[in-house]
């Protein structure tokens, strides 16, 4: 519910708007997609991209929404997930963002399942996480490997 939180502050900026917020994994259960003022969505900042790592649906919700492996089950995340793999993932995702050589490569999509057939490799693409180009907008789709270190390039 961080993610929420943070974007709750971003609405609450009186005097101009936040240049970026990124939200990691954020909770949608009691949030709804038509419930602005009360989660993050695209007009808390000039630029709000988002992780999403354990959601059941894709929904957008940013200016660029990620979906490493489909945005559902991490790779190297045991099923049924008892111990917050898949929404956990997110932290150790962004992390590794900052500092990695490869990068973690996402393509515009609308679905991970066209992503998987290749459908999709002539699309728009950009880094997620932290070198994101605030200029992206869509939702974007990668996959990862099971363990750290996490990006494929």
């Amino acid at each position: 519910m961080g993610a929420h939180v943070v974007g709750n502050a971003g609405a609450a900026v009186a005097s101009g708007i936040l240049p970026r917020i990124t939200g990691l994994d954020p909770a949608s259960d009691d949030f709804p997609l038509d419930s602005i003022d009360n989660r993050l969505d695209k007009t808390d900042a000039f630029f709000v991209d988002i992780i999403h790592t354990y959601v059941a649906f894709v929904n957008m919700t940013g200016h660029a929404d990620f979906y490493p492996n489909g945005g559902l089950i991490q790779a190297g995340c045991p099923v049924p997930d008892l111990e917050c793999c898949n929404h956990c993932r997110v932290v150790d995702l962004y992390a590794e963002s900052i500092n990695s050589p490869l990068g973690f490569n996402a393509f515009q999509c609308d679905s991970w399942e066209n992503y998987q057939n290749g459908d999709c490799q002539e699309n728009v693409n950009t880094l997620m996480g932290e070198p994101v180009s605030i200029n992206v907008r869509g939702s974007f789709f990668l996959a990862t490997n099971r363990e750290s270190p996490f990006a494929q390039g």
